[in-house]
């Protein structure tokens, strides 16, 4: 052993290196970062098809994930993904067994909802006139329409909704969120019903402002939503240029009033090297939160983000 003065420094010395060691493990890191994620992997590409190049609606169901790309409000495709392979279906329309079909318009959004044991998918079109929901029956990898309804709110107005989701299903009825902008709505129908008018509830609104502070300039919020009601959480895509946030609104409920504020945590966020990308639409399937995106040069795709578990 050495002198008493090197004993005395050597004692601080490791006392210096032991506090920086606990530093390190015991300094938290801000609620913000450790609940903001940003990285993500891709699941399956979703090329064009039939000159249909802008991606649009999406849902995700236990096993597949679907995806609309539309052309000119015109013609829509609609893709089946494997979540799990990848594998990619382009949907047949069984009505005249092509691979497109007419008449879901600008297609912004959907949800699978199972009744009597089949599946089906409920897609706003945004139309102002005519039909703003369709109902489509799935069949393996084919649909047929089975049912379009119109959307109107308490005065008897055309609410071309951007956005829906299922709330729950019951025999005798179907709930359903709509959103137009930053106003949510309540609307039932019955679950065979194929044809109607929806009068819609003015639910709740959402504040749409960044929770963690941050500015999204040119951000748009006429995204696809998810509902998911075991965790009574929903969640809303912004997007602009080449940026995509996801906000997550906690405690909603079919009884929820008022504004909402969205939470600090989960927080999603990507940032592209692309000019643009744009999420489209967002869905759980068991814990993982996956999304479909508008991206250049051919390469829209879905996408599940990493590490996020619900």
């Amino acid at each position: 052993m050495g002198s008493r003065s090197s004993f005395v420094r050597m004692m601080r010395h490791g006392a210096v290196l032991l506090a920086l060691v606990v530093g390190l493990v015991a300094v938290p890191v801000t609620s913000a970062s450790a609940a903001t994620y940003t990285s993500f992997r891709d699941v399956a590409a979703v090329p064009n098809a039939n000159r249909a190049t802008t991606t649009e609606g999406f849902a995700a169901g236990s096993r597949y994930l679907y995806s609309v790309k539309i052309k000119d409000n015109e013609r829509a495709v609609i893709y089946r993904v494997d979540k799990s392979s990848g594998a990619r279906k382009l949907m047949t329309n069984r009505a005249n067994g092509t691979t497109s079909v007419k008449g879901l318009w600008h297609a912004n959004d959907m949800t699978l909802v199972t009744i009597g044991g089949r599946q089906y998918l409920y897609v706003v079109t945004m139309k102002p006139t005519g039909a703003q929901l369709v109902k489509l029956r799935l069949r393996g990898a084919s649909y047929e329409k089975v049912g379009r309804f119109k959307l109107r709110d308490s005065a008897g107005a055309v609410v071309p909704a951007h956005a829906v989701n299922v709330v729950a299903v019951s025999p005798s009825r179907i709930k359903f969120f709509f959103a137009s902008v930053d106003q949510f709505y309540r609307g039932t129908i019955k679950p065979g019903a194929s044809s109607g008018t929806i009068a819609l509830t003015a639910a709740f609104t959402v504040d749409l402002a960044n929770p963690v502070g941050e500015r999204l300039p040119g951000v748009t919020n006429r995204q696809g939503i998810y509902y998911d009601k075991t965790r009574s959480d929903l969640y809303v895509p912004l997007t602009g240029g080449n940026t995509s946030v996801v906000l997550v609104f906690h405690g909603v409920t079919w009884k929820t009033t008022g504004r909402r504020r969205a939470a600090a945590k989960p927080y999603f966020k990507v940032v592209s090297k692309d000019r643009l990308f744009e999420i489209e639409g967002v869905g759980l399937s068991g814990d993982r939160l996956y999304f479909n995106t508008n991206r250049p040069h051919n390469r829209d795709g879905i996408h599940v983000f990493t590490r996020f578990r619900a």
